[in-house]
């Protein structure tokens, strides 16, 4: 078995693969929305928990993704959409899709990782980190499965 890849803090080797890093990515403000331009994917995900359109834009520019996930953390329950709990993996994936996409050298580091196991090392995260369902982990797993098939099927059909 291939060693696992821990990434959280920006002081290690992995810190691409956090959602705090920056990596510009382009993705509506909400469902039928214009694209708007996200400077990490925690901005993203955090707006997107937003229903109102305000609150979802303050959020997406706030300057760092420290003070976006402040501001998506303290919307009131009446603020954030109801079915959040639901599709939260749903958002976050598609954030990690653009940013992998979107951004070539992510990609490409990525896809160097090759088979490695993908672990967020929250020392507390219960939901997103390892220690605990490593949800975080899966979701660049699956995107780095799809983004390895469309390499292979490229290098088929030039």
């Amino acid at each position: 078995m291939t060693d696992p890849i821990l990434f959280y803090s920006n002081l290690e080797e992995y810190f691409w693969l956090d959602n705090f890093y920056r990596a510009s990515q382009w993705l509506p403000i909400q469902p039928g929305e214009e694209e708007v331009l996200f400077i990490t994917n925690e901005n993203w995900y955090q707006s997107a928990k937003a229903i109102d359109i305000e609150d979802a834009l303050r959020i997406a520019f706030q300057p760092t993704p420290y003070l976006a996930m402040r501001a998506g953390r303290a919307l009131d329950s009446d603020q954030i959409r109801k079915d959040w709990e639901v599709i939260k993996p749903v958002v976050m994936f598609q954030g990690l899709n653009a940013k992998f996409r979107q951004n070539e050298d992510l990609m490409e580091k990525l896809i160097d990782t090759d088979n490695r196991p993908l672990h967020e090392n929250s020392p507390s995260d219960l939901y997103w980190g390892v220690k605990g369902q490593d949800m975080l982990g899966k979701l660049i797993t699956q995107v780095r499965a799809q983004l390895q098939t469309d390499l292979k099927w490229f290098e088929r059909n030039p």
